[in-house]
Parts: C-alpha cells; sequence; structure tokens
C-alpha cells in the first residue's frame, strides 16, 4: 500500500540532543503502529529540529517549491529518503525500519538546533508541517517522548 503526503493522517517523528538507548526501537514501534494500526503516513525527520529548519531554508532560499518537496517526500521514501543527503524528509516504510533491533543509535539523526529557539524559525516549521498536512509530531529528546498534537 502506498501512502502519500497530506492524503491520510501524517505524523513526523523526530530526535533532539543526543543519542539514548532504544531510540531506533522506538522508531521502528512507532512506524510500525502508525502504518499498521492507524494507516498514517509516518515522516522521519532527518538531524531533529535542525532537519526542518534546513527544510524550510531550501524553500525559503528557492532551492524547491512545496509541490517539489512533496514529490521529493513521496519519491524517495523508505531506505532510499534515509539514504539521500539532501532530504531531511522521509516517509518511512516498514523496510525502513526492518533490522533496527540490534542497532544503536538512530538512524534518522538527533540534534540540538540553536537556530529553532528563534519564534520566526519555529513559525515557519510549523507552517511547513501545516502544508504537509502533519497533525502530530513526534519528538525523542535523549529518552524522553514528547507527542505534540495539533
Amino acid at each position: 500500500m502506498t501512502h502519500t503526503v497530506a492524503s491520510k493522517t501524517t505524523i513526523a517523528i523526530l530526535y533532539s540532543g543526543g543519542d539514548a538507548p532504544a531510540m531506533n526501537m522506538h522508531l521502528r514501534c512507532t512506524v510500525r503502529i502508525g502504518l499498521n494500526r492507524h494507516e498514517a503516513v509516518v515522516l522521519g525527520v532527518k538531524g531533529g529540529y535542525a532537519g526542518l529548519v534546513r527544510t524550510c531554508q531550501r524553500l525559503q532560499r528557492g532551492h524547491i517549491n512545496l509541490d517539489e518537496l512533496k514529490h521529493e517526500i513521496n519519491e524517495f521514501p523508505g531506505r532510499s529518503g534515509l539514504a539521500r543527503r539532501t532530504s531531511d524528509l522521509v516517509s518511512m516504510d516498514h523496510a525502513a525500519v526492518q533490522g533496527l533491533a540490534p542497532r544503536g543509535g538512530i538512524i534518522l539523526g538527533a540534534a540540538r538546533c540553536q537556530a529553532f529557539r528563534d519564534l520566526y524559525v519555529r513559525k515557519q516549521v510549523v507552517d511547513l508541517l501545516d502544508s504537509l498536512g502533519v497533525t502530530t509530531v513526534m519528538r525523542g529528546d535523549r529518552g524522553h517522548c514528547m507527542l505534540l498534537a495539533g
């Protein structure tokens, strides 16, 4: 079953701060529950808040427009999206989280983002998430998980 951004419930998941034990397992469970139980689109955000900020900067600088971004997310799902250096938003699928149980760290990466403290930048990120149809953001931060629903 293929999902496209903004066609169903869309969840974004990101990790900030640093690595913690079982982050990959958390991602694996979240993706599987989102896909199987809720039939949701699960967007993985590479590099935490920094990945969202980079995506906003790409849009703002004209390197990509919103339609091209949506196409990129849908064209390169899962492992192919994770492997692309220029893609910070990845439509996660079962194959992307397969085999994560024994791996440490977090395949999406985790980072702090000083720019995200700026209210204008946060507004841009919220607008981006809204335009992608994201209704829920899950954030993992050094062993803590927070659910931010819109």
